[in-house]
């Protein structure tokens, strides 16, 4: 007798990938989800399958990193070893739908300024529109090392002035400007 194991729920993985800086992972949030639902086990085109019917209000689900020290390049922070691999619900996930990095920058000297210090990315950013069953999703943090810029100014006649120079971007490196 042959039998073919199908999981019912969705894996939701994160690993590091690209980091040049010290930065401590605080938790994982994702926001605007269900938690349950009502799952059938149905047949499509001959092949067995589980059909989800999300029940109850959407919540946020929160997994906390607190034992973790600084992330590194290529690490895995959710596995099967450590038992923190999100294992959801399938659903269609609307666009309100997201994912918050809470993340600890306090090793940088960059005074106040914490670019990266509550991350949040909507599922709808990275065209993905729901989670499947039987299905492993892995999202990758790199927090590159180029700097993304805002300038402004005041320009009167040939006069420029009141010029700001603003990191915008998620490296927390610091912005150096020469005006010629």
């Amino acid at each position: 007798v042959i039998f073919l194991f199908r999981h019912a729920l969705s894996a939701l993985r994160f690993k590091v990938g690209e980091i040049d800086e010290p930065v401590k992972l605080k938790s994982l949030q994702l926001t605007n989800i269900y938690t349950a639902g009502e799952c059938s086990f149905v047949e499509d085109a001959g092949a067995p399958v589980f059909a989800w019917t999300p029940t109850g209000s959407k919540v946020n689900y929160t997994q906390q990193f607190l034992d973790f020290g600084n992330l590194a390049s290529s690490q895995e922070l959710t596995t099967n070893e450590n038992n923190r691999v999100f294992m959801m619900v399938p659903q269609t996930l609307d666009s309100d739908a997201a994912l918050v990095l809470s993340l600890d920058a306090d090793g940088n000297e960059h005074g106040d300024y914490r670019p990266y210090e509550n991350l949040t990315v909507k599922f709808s950013q990275l065209s993905l529109t729901s989670w499947d069953p039987h299905k492993q999703y892995t999202f990758t943090l790199n927090i590159p090392s180029e700097v993304e810029v805002a300038v402004t100014d005041k320009m009167e006649g040939n006069v420029k002035s009141e010029m700001n120079v603003q990191n915008t971007g998620l490296s927390s490196a610091y912005v150096r400007v020469a005006i010629v």
